[in-house]
Protein backbone atom coordinates (compact mmCIF):
# COMPACT_ATOMS: atom_id res chain seq x y z
CA UNK A 1 0.00 0.00 0.00
CA UNK A 2 0.64 3.67 -0.98
CA UNK A 3 -1.67 5.30 1.11
CA UNK A 4 -0.91 9.28 2.04
CA UNK A 5 -1.81 12.53 3.86
CA UNK A 6 -1.64 16.05 2.26
CA UNK A 7 -1.77 18.59 5.09
CA UNK A 8 -1.16 22.46 4.57
CA UNK A 9 -0.56 25.56 6.17
CA UNK A 10 -0.93 24.57 9.64
CA UNK A 11 0.15 28.07 10.65
CA UNK A 12 1.37 27.60 14.16
CA UNK A 13 1.70 30.07 16.40
CA UNK A 14 -0.06 32.69 18.92
CA UNK A 15 -3.43 34.61 17.75
CA UNK A 16 -5.23 37.40 18.84
CA UNK A 17 -8.48 35.09 19.64
CA UNK A 18 -8.99 32.39 22.91
CA UNK A 19 -6.51 33.30 26.01
CA UNK A 20 -3.67 31.62 27.70
CA UNK A 21 -4.58 28.04 28.78
CA UNK A 22 -3.63 27.80 32.56
CA UNK A 23 -2.69 24.12 32.23
CA UNK A 24 0.10 24.62 29.26
CA UNK A 25 0.78 27.95 29.22
CA UNK A 26 -0.29 27.98 25.90
CA UNK A 27 -2.59 30.03 23.37
CA UNK A 28 -6.12 28.38 23.22
CA UNK A 29 -6.50 28.87 19.79
CA UNK A 30 -3.15 27.60 19.12
CA UNK A 31 -3.96 24.53 21.01
CA UNK A 32 -7.74 24.22 18.48
CA UNK A 33 -5.11 24.52 15.91
CA UNK A 34 -2.63 21.36 17.39
CA UNK A 35 -5.49 19.33 17.98
CA UNK A 36 -7.22 19.74 14.52
CA UNK A 37 -3.48 18.47 13.08
CA UNK A 38 -3.66 15.96 15.95
CA UNK A 39 -7.00 14.58 13.90
CA UNK A 40 -4.36 14.56 10.56
CA UNK A 41 -1.82 12.65 12.16
CA UNK A 42 -4.24 9.90 13.83
CA UNK A 43 -6.24 9.33 10.51
CA UNK A 44 -2.94 8.85 8.63
CA UNK A 45 -2.29 6.24 11.41
CA UNK A 46 -5.39 4.21 11.79
CA UNK A 47 -4.91 4.21 8.29
CA UNK A 48 -1.60 2.57 7.81
CA UNK A 49 -0.62 5.74 5.49
CA UNK A 50 3.04 5.27 4.26
CA UNK A 51 3.61 8.74 3.99
CA UNK A 52 2.45 12.37 5.32
CA UNK A 53 3.03 15.74 3.51
CA UNK A 54 3.09 19.22 4.93
CA UNK A 55 3.14 21.92 1.86
CA UNK A 56 4.36 24.48 3.19
CA UNK A 57 3.71 27.06 6.13
CA UNK A 58 4.18 25.06 9.30
CA UNK A 59 4.50 28.01 11.60
CA UNK A 60 2.79 31.16 11.38
CA UNK A 61 5.93 33.71 11.66
CA UNK A 62 9.32 33.15 9.96
CA UNK A 63 10.91 32.93 13.63
CA UNK A 64 9.03 30.76 15.57
CA UNK A 65 9.42 30.32 19.74
CA UNK A 66 10.50 27.68 21.06
CA UNK A 67 6.87 27.05 22.57
CA UNK A 68 5.58 26.46 19.08
CA UNK A 69 8.72 24.32 17.97
CA UNK A 70 8.23 22.00 20.86
CA UNK A 71 4.74 21.68 20.02
CA UNK A 72 5.12 20.52 16.36
CA UNK A 73 7.99 18.22 17.15
CA UNK A 74 6.31 16.15 19.35
CA UNK A 75 3.85 15.44 16.89
CA UNK A 76 6.65 15.00 14.25
CA UNK A 77 8.30 12.44 16.19
CA UNK A 78 5.22 10.89 16.91
CA UNK A 79 4.42 10.32 12.82
CA UNK A 80 8.18 9.03 12.86
CA UNK A 81 7.73 6.28 15.35
CA UNK A 82 4.97 4.93 13.90
CA UNK A 83 6.74 4.45 10.84
CA UNK A 84 5.90 6.96 8.80
CA UNK A 85 7.57 9.15 6.04
CA UNK A 86 7.11 12.43 6.30
CA UNK A 87 7.94 15.22 3.67
CA UNK A 88 7.86 18.48 4.97
CA UNK A 89 8.04 21.41 2.73
CA UNK A 90 9.19 25.15 3.29
CA UNK A 91 6.55 27.42 2.64
CA UNK A 92 6.70 31.45 2.74
CA UNK A 93 5.91 31.67 6.01
CA UNK A 94 9.20 28.98 7.00
CA UNK A 95 11.42 30.71 4.80
CA UNK A 96 14.07 33.57 5.00
CA UNK A 97 15.61 35.90 2.37
CA UNK A 98 19.06 36.28 3.51
CA UNK A 99 21.90 34.05 1.69
CA UNK A 100 23.46 33.08 5.42
CA UNK A 101 20.06 32.82 6.95
CA UNK A 102 18.17 29.49 7.24
CA UNK A 103 14.41 28.69 7.73
CA UNK A 104 12.72 27.61 10.67
CA UNK A 105 12.43 23.92 9.62
CA UNK A 106 16.51 23.77 9.83
CA UNK A 107 16.61 22.09 13.27
CA UNK A 108 14.75 19.52 12.11
CA UNK A 109 16.74 18.96 8.68
CA UNK A 110 20.17 18.95 10.75
CA UNK A 111 18.54 15.30 11.26
CA UNK A 112 17.23 13.74 8.27
CA UNK A 113 20.70 12.24 7.57
CA UNK A 114 20.25 9.70 10.26
CA UNK A 115 16.48 9.70 10.26
CA UNK A 116 15.58 7.79 7.21
CA UNK A 117 12.25 8.71 6.92
CA UNK A 118 12.12 12.40 7.67
CA UNK A 119 12.38 14.80 4.59
CA UNK A 120 12.74 18.58 4.81
CA UNK A 121 12.01 20.14 1.61
CA UNK A 122 13.58 23.50 0.79
CA UNK A 123 14.87 22.99 -2.58
CA UNK A 124 13.30 21.25 -5.71
CA UNK A 125 13.14 17.61 -5.29
CA UNK A 126 11.39 14.18 -6.69
CA UNK A 127 10.96 11.05 -4.52
CA UNK A 128 10.34 7.83 -5.83
CA UNK A 129 7.94 5.80 -2.94
CA UNK A 130 7.44 2.21 -3.77
CA UNK A 131 5.39 -0.64 -1.54
CA UNK A 132 7.15 -3.50 0.15
CA UNK A 133 6.90 -5.95 -3.29
CA UNK A 134 8.11 -3.30 -5.14
CA UNK A 135 5.22 -3.97 -7.68
CA UNK A 136 3.99 -0.39 -7.49
CA UNK A 137 5.31 3.17 -6.99
CA UNK A 138 4.06 6.95 -6.58
CA UNK A 139 6.34 10.41 -7.44
CA UNK A 140 6.32 12.68 -4.99
CA UNK A 141 7.31 16.35 -6.59
CA UNK A 142 8.17 19.45 -4.78
CA UNK A 143 8.48 23.00 -5.18
CA UNK A 144 8.61 24.67 -1.87
CA UNK A 145 9.25 28.57 -1.12
CA UNK A 146 13.07 28.70 -1.76
CA UNK A 147 15.42 31.08 -0.37
CA UNK A 148 16.02 34.04 -3.30
CA UNK A 149 19.38 34.77 -2.36
CA UNK A 150 20.29 31.16 -2.26
CA UNK A 151 18.97 31.05 -5.89
CA UNK A 152 20.14 34.33 -6.69
CA UNK A 153 16.81 35.20 -7.28
CA UNK A 154 16.89 39.23 -7.15
CA UNK A 155 13.50 40.55 -8.33
CA UNK A 156 9.87 39.03 -8.47
CA UNK A 157 10.37 38.54 -11.92
CA UNK A 158 13.47 36.05 -11.32
CA UNK A 159 11.48 34.40 -8.74
CA UNK A 160 8.49 34.22 -10.95
CA UNK A 161 10.90 33.14 -14.04
CA UNK A 162 12.29 30.43 -11.59
CA UNK A 163 8.96 28.88 -10.81
CA UNK A 164 7.69 28.36 -14.41
CA UNK A 165 11.55 27.24 -15.26
CA UNK A 166 11.18 24.60 -12.13
CA UNK A 167 8.00 23.36 -13.25
CA UNK A 168 8.52 22.46 -16.26
CA UNK A 169 11.99 20.94 -15.20
CA UNK A 170 10.27 18.71 -12.69
CA UNK A 171 7.81 17.37 -15.33
CA UNK A 172 10.38 16.51 -17.61
CA UNK A 173 11.81 14.71 -14.37
CA UNK A 174 8.89 12.54 -13.53
CA UNK A 175 8.57 11.78 -17.22
CA UNK A 176 11.59 10.13 -17.60
CA UNK A 177 11.28 9.03 -14.10
CA UNK A 178 7.81 7.31 -14.54
CA UNK A 179 9.22 5.63 -17.94
CA UNK A 180 12.44 3.71 -16.10
CA UNK A 181 9.76 2.89 -13.30
CA UNK A 182 7.05 0.96 -15.76
CA UNK A 183 10.11 -0.58 -17.05
CA UNK A 184 10.63 -2.34 -13.73
CA UNK A 185 7.06 -2.16 -12.10
CA UNK A 186 3.97 0.18 -12.43
CA UNK A 187 3.85 3.93 -11.46
CA UNK A 188 0.67 4.68 -10.12
CA UNK A 189 0.42 8.30 -9.84
CA UNK A 190 2.62 11.51 -9.60
CA UNK A 191 2.34 14.26 -7.50
CA UNK A 192 3.53 17.55 -7.27
CA UNK A 193 3.11 19.26 -4.22
CA UNK A 194 3.67 23.02 -4.42
CA UNK A 195 3.58 26.58 -2.84
CA UNK A 196 1.61 29.00 -5.09
CA UNK A 197 -1.63 30.08 -5.94
CA UNK A 198 -2.81 30.39 -9.25
CA UNK A 199 -4.29 32.65 -11.53
CA UNK A 200 -7.73 30.95 -10.85
CA UNK A 201 -7.04 30.65 -7.08
CA UNK A 202 -9.39 32.21 -4.44
CA UNK A 203 -8.04 33.92 -1.79
CA UNK A 204 -10.56 34.90 1.44
CA UNK A 205 -13.67 33.45 -0.71
CA UNK A 206 -14.24 36.10 -2.71
CA UNK A 207 -10.72 37.67 -3.85
CA UNK A 208 -9.29 36.50 -7.23
CA UNK A 209 -5.76 36.65 -6.40
CA UNK A 210 -5.44 36.58 -10.32
CA UNK A 211 -6.17 39.92 -10.40
CA UNK A 212 -2.92 41.26 -9.16
CA UNK A 213 0.62 40.71 -10.82
CA UNK A 214 2.38 38.09 -8.02
CA UNK A 215 5.54 36.04 -8.15
CA UNK A 216 3.54 33.78 -6.50
CA UNK A 217 0.40 33.25 -8.86
CA UNK A 218 1.15 31.00 -11.51
CA UNK A 219 -0.88 29.93 -14.59
CA UNK A 220 -3.39 26.88 -14.09
CA UNK A 221 -2.80 26.02 -17.53
CA UNK A 222 0.65 25.60 -17.18
CA UNK A 223 -0.30 23.50 -14.20
CA UNK A 224 -3.17 21.50 -16.21
CA UNK A 225 -0.54 21.06 -19.20
CA UNK A 226 1.77 18.51 -17.23
CA UNK A 227 2.50 14.98 -17.17
CA UNK A 228 1.25 15.06 -13.18
CA UNK A 229 -1.76 13.58 -12.36
CA UNK A 230 -2.33 15.47 -9.04
CA UNK A 231 -1.23 18.87 -8.26
CA UNK A 232 -1.87 19.75 -4.36
CA UNK A 233 -1.11 23.50 -3.53
CA UNK A 234 -0.67 25.25 -0.47
CA UNK A 235 -0.17 28.84 0.21
CA UNK A 236 -4.16 29.54 -0.21
CA UNK A 237 -5.71 29.14 3.15
CA UNK A 238 -9.15 27.81 0.74
CA UNK A 239 -9.62 24.28 0.35
CA UNK A 240 -10.62 24.60 -3.65
CA UNK A 241 -10.35 22.75 -6.80
CA UNK A 242 -8.90 24.14 -9.85
CA UNK A 243 -9.55 21.74 -12.47
CA UNK A 244 -9.32 18.20 -13.01
CA UNK A 245 -6.24 17.31 -11.49
CA UNK A 246 -5.02 20.57 -9.05
CA UNK A 247 -6.29 21.45 -5.54
CA UNK A 248 -5.55 23.89 -2.96
CA UNK A 249 -5.20 21.49 0.12
CA UNK A 250 -6.43 24.38 2.18
CA UNK A 251 -5.32 25.52 5.81
CA UNK A 252 -6.15 22.91 9.11
CA UNK A 253 -8.11 26.02 10.44
CA UNK A 254 -9.38 29.30 9.83
CA UNK A 255 -6.59 32.33 10.38
CA UNK A 256 -9.52 35.35 10.52
CA UNK A 257 -12.88 36.68 10.41
CA UNK A 258 -12.28 36.41 6.25
CA UNK A 259 -12.29 32.53 6.01
CA UNK A 260 -15.57 32.16 8.73
CA UNK A 261 -17.49 30.10 5.81
CA UNK A 262 -14.40 27.65 4.48
CA UNK A 263 -14.44 24.05 5.37
CA UNK A 264 -11.06 23.19 6.62
CA UNK A 265 -9.76 19.57 6.17
CA UNK A 266 -6.69 17.46 4.54
CA UNK A 267 -6.43 15.14 1.49
CA UNK A 268 -5.98 11.20 2.02
CA UNK A 269 -4.42 9.00 -1.14
CA UNK A 270 -5.87 6.04 -1.47
CA UNK A 271 -3.40 3.81 -3.37
CA UNK A 272 -6.37 0.79 -4.16
CA UNK A 273 -8.30 2.77 -6.11
CA UNK A 274 -6.10 5.50 -7.15
CA UNK A 275 -8.34 8.30 -5.72
CA UNK A 276 -7.98 11.52 -3.62
CA UNK A 277 -10.12 12.31 -1.02
CA UNK A 278 -10.81 15.21 1.13
CA UNK A 279 -11.51 14.59 4.49
CA UNK A 280 -13.44 17.79 6.60
CA UNK A 281 -11.70 18.56 9.93
CA UNK A 282 -14.67 20.02 12.58
CA UNK A 283 -12.83 23.79 13.08
CA UNK A 284 -14.12 26.17 15.63
CA UNK A 285 -16.92 27.86 14.82
CA UNK A 286 -16.38 31.96 13.85
CA UNK A 287 -19.42 34.22 14.51
CA UNK A 288 -20.10 37.76 12.88
CA UNK A 289 -22.82 39.54 15.21
CA UNK A 290 -24.65 42.76 13.75
CA UNK A 291 -26.18 45.06 15.96
CA UNK A 292 -28.01 48.37 14.52
CA UNK A 293 -28.69 51.61 16.68
CA UNK A 294 -29.13 54.00 13.68
CA UNK A 295 -32.91 54.15 14.55
CA UNK A 296 -34.07 54.47 17.59
CA UNK A 297 -32.62 54.72 21.44
CA UNK A 298 -29.13 53.28 21.17
CA UNK A 299 -29.11 51.68 24.81
CA UNK A 300 -32.60 50.72 24.29
CA UNK A 301 -31.42 48.79 21.28
CA UNK A 302 -28.18 47.43 22.70
CA UNK A 303 -30.33 46.00 25.78
CA UNK A 304 -32.71 43.85 23.62
CA UNK A 305 -29.77 42.76 21.22
CA UNK A 306 -28.12 41.60 24.53
CA UNK A 307 -31.18 39.62 26.56
CA UNK A 308 -31.92 38.38 23.08
CA UNK A 309 -28.44 36.54 22.12
CA UNK A 310 -28.19 32.90 21.63
CA UNK A 311 -25.26 32.10 24.85
CA UNK A 312 -25.29 28.12 23.57
CA UNK A 313 -24.17 28.64 20.35
CA UNK A 314 -21.95 31.52 21.01
CA UNK A 315 -19.92 29.53 23.98
CA UNK A 316 -18.08 27.47 21.63
CA UNK A 317 -17.48 30.12 19.06
CA UNK A 318 -15.18 33.38 18.37
CA UNK A 319 -17.18 36.40 17.65
CA UNK A 320 -16.97 39.48 16.44
CA UNK A 321 -19.69 42.29 16.92
CA UNK A 322 -20.24 45.03 14.14
CA UNK A 323 -22.36 48.31 15.70
CA UNK A 324 -24.51 50.29 12.69
CA UNK A 325 -24.45 53.51 14.73
CA UNK A 326 -24.78 57.56 13.93
CA UNK A 327 -21.77 59.59 14.61
CA UNK A 328 -23.90 61.27 17.40
CA UNK A 329 -24.49 58.37 19.27
CA UNK A 330 -20.90 57.26 19.46
CA UNK A 331 -20.74 59.41 23.04
CA UNK A 332 -24.16 58.08 24.40
CA UNK A 333 -23.87 53.61 23.53
CA UNK A 334 -22.93 52.00 26.70
CA UNK A 335 -20.23 49.48 24.92
CA UNK A 336 -18.74 48.22 28.41
CA UNK A 337 -21.92 46.29 29.07
CA UNK A 338 -21.67 45.11 25.61
CA UNK A 339 -17.96 44.03 26.16
CA UNK A 340 -18.50 42.57 29.31
CA UNK A 341 -21.34 40.45 28.12
CA UNK A 342 -19.90 39.12 25.17
CA UNK A 343 -16.27 38.43 27.27
CA UNK A 344 -18.14 36.14 29.76
CA UNK A 345 -20.50 34.33 27.34
CA UNK A 346 -18.04 33.64 24.27
CA UNK A 347 -15.24 31.03 23.90
CA UNK A 348 -13.62 34.06 22.41
CA UNK A 349 -15.00 37.86 21.69
CA UNK A 350 -12.46 39.87 18.59
CA UNK A 351 -13.62 42.98 19.24
CA UNK A 352 -16.37 45.69 18.17
CA UNK A 353 -15.98 46.95 14.61
CA UNK A 354 -17.96 50.39 14.19
CA UNK A 355 -19.89 51.27 11.25
CA UNK A 356 -20.18 55.01 11.09
CA UNK A 357 -23.02 57.30 9.73
CA UNK A 358 -22.31 60.70 9.77
CA UNK A 359 -24.66 63.06 9.60
CA UNK A 360 -22.86 65.94 7.41
CA UNK A 361 -21.88 63.30 4.85
CA UNK A 362 -23.89 60.89 2.99
CA UNK A 363 -21.35 58.09 3.80
CA UNK A 364 -20.80 55.89 6.24
CA UNK A 365 -17.09 54.52 7.64
CA UNK A 366 -16.36 51.49 9.04
CA UNK A 367 -13.91 51.65 12.28
CA UNK A 368 -12.27 48.52 12.04
CA UNK A 369 -10.82 48.27 16.05
CA UNK A 370 -9.61 44.75 15.87
CA UNK A 371 -9.13 43.87 12.47
CA UNK A 372 -5.94 42.70 11.45
CA UNK A 373 -6.38 41.95 7.85
CA UNK A 374 -4.98 44.19 5.15
CA UNK A 375 -8.34 44.27 3.46
CA UNK A 376 -10.22 45.70 6.53
CA UNK A 377 -7.68 48.33 7.02
CA UNK A 378 -7.84 49.20 3.27
CA UNK A 379 -11.58 49.70 3.48
CA UNK A 380 -11.42 51.82 6.44
CA UNK A 381 -8.60 54.26 4.67
CA UNK A 382 -9.80 54.49 1.07
CA UNK A 383 -13.81 55.19 3.02
CA UNK A 384 -11.64 57.85 5.14
CA UNK A 385 -10.16 59.31 1.82
CA UNK A 386 -13.21 59.63 -0.62
CA UNK A 387 -14.51 61.74 2.82
CA UNK A 388 -11.91 64.56 2.90
CA UNK A 389 -12.27 64.23 -0.99
CA UNK A 390 -8.40 62.69 -1.48
CA UNK A 391 -8.89 59.75 -3.67
CA UNK A 392 -5.83 60.76 -5.68
CA UNK A 393 -3.49 59.59 -3.62
CA UNK A 394 -5.76 55.78 -2.48
CA UNK A 395 -3.57 54.06 -4.74
CA UNK A 396 -0.32 55.51 -3.22
CA UNK A 397 -1.42 54.34 -0.02
CA UNK A 398 -2.25 50.57 -1.02
CA UNK A 399 0.77 50.58 -2.71
CA UNK A 400 2.89 50.73 0.06
CA UNK A 401 0.08 48.94 2.00
CA UNK A 402 0.25 46.02 0.46
CA UNK A 403 3.82 45.76 0.13
CA UNK A 404 4.25 46.26 3.67
CA UNK A 405 1.94 43.37 4.23
CA UNK A 406 4.24 41.19 1.35
CA UNK A 407 7.14 41.36 3.09
CA UNK A 408 5.35 40.75 7.03
CA UNK A 409 4.23 37.69 5.11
Amino acid sequence: MLDGVFVSDLHLGSYPYGCIDSETGLNTRFIDLLNNFDTSIKFAIKNKCKFFVIAGDIYKVKHPTSDFREQFTKRLIFLLKNKISVYIMTGNHDQTTGLNKAHSLIESQSFTNIISNLHIIDRPSNFVLSNENNTHSIILSFLPHVNRAKFNLKSDEDFYQFQIDTIQKLNSDVITLSEKINIINKCDAKFLIAHFGTDKSERGGTQDIGVTKHPRVIPLNLLNDTDFDYVLLGDIHKHQRLSEKAYHIGSIGKISFNEIDETKGFFFYNSNDDKLTFAKLKDRKFINLELDVTKGDCNVKTKEFLENLNITELSDAIVKLKININEDDLKIINLEDIKIVLNKNCWSFAGITKNVMRADYDVSIELNEDEDDIKGILSSINQYLEKIGKQDIKEEIEEVLILADKEIS
